[in-house]
């Protein structure tokens, strides 16, 4: 009878743990806590924040693999494929992020001078891009916007394509619904493979 009792509890314990730590996952993701569970691998959050036009992703880098961050607004593909389309305006960092967990931050503003620009900050370096590939009538507040920015849940990503972070592109009122695969105003941001 004891036997049976300690079985029961140990199946019970059990099932609550794991609700536990089901629970736990959810609430670090909420919160913009990384869970890495392969260190060997990248893992990628995107932390929700309050601030209009400014997305954030907290990256784990293993220790053997490189990939820097790329920024572009010539001509965004909409769908979420992993492919950068080569324009006029790409500019990339010029190291690889660190080893270990970073925080990514991209804002987009306004400056002084009345440039539309895009600024991508890590925990040691930054970056700023005005936009250039045309006129940037669509950040007047009146366009209507498709913007991936990644999975609000804790992943593992494959480190040897494009990692795409953020699209933010402009979608024409026919395409609302099925998105075409041409490219349209915006800005993307990405983690590639350092050749």
């Amino acid at each position: 009878m004891v036997i049976v009792g300690i079985a029961i509890s140990h199946l019970r314990t059990s099932a609550e743990l794991r609700v536990t730590k089901s629970e736990n996952k959810r609430l670090r993701d909420e919160l913009g806590v990384l869970t890495v569970e392969d260190e060997t691998a990248v893992s990628l959050l995107a932390v929700p924040t309050a601030e209009q036009d400014c997305w954030r992703w907290r990256i784990h880098m293993p220790a053997d693999l490189k990939l820097r961050i790329g920024i572009t607004d010539a001509g965004v593909i909409p769908l979420p494929r992993t492919q950068v389309n080569a324009g006029e305006n790409l500019a990339y960092f010029d190291d690889p992020l660190p080893v270990g967990e970073n925080l990514v931050e991209a804002k987009l503003y306004l400056r002084g001078d009345g440039v539309w620009a895009v600024s991508v900050r890590t925990s040691d370096a930054t970056m700023t891009c005005a936009l250039q590939n045309g006129d940037h009538e669509w950040l007047d507040g009146t366009a209507f916007f498709r913007t991936r920015f990644g999975s609000t849940t804790s992943r593992i990503v494959d480190s040897t394509k494009v990692i795409p972070l953020l699209r933010h592109v402009v979608v024409k009122h026919d395409s609302i619904r099925s998105p075409t695969s041409k490219p349209n105003p915006g800005i993307m941001i990405w983690l590639e493979p350092v050749k």
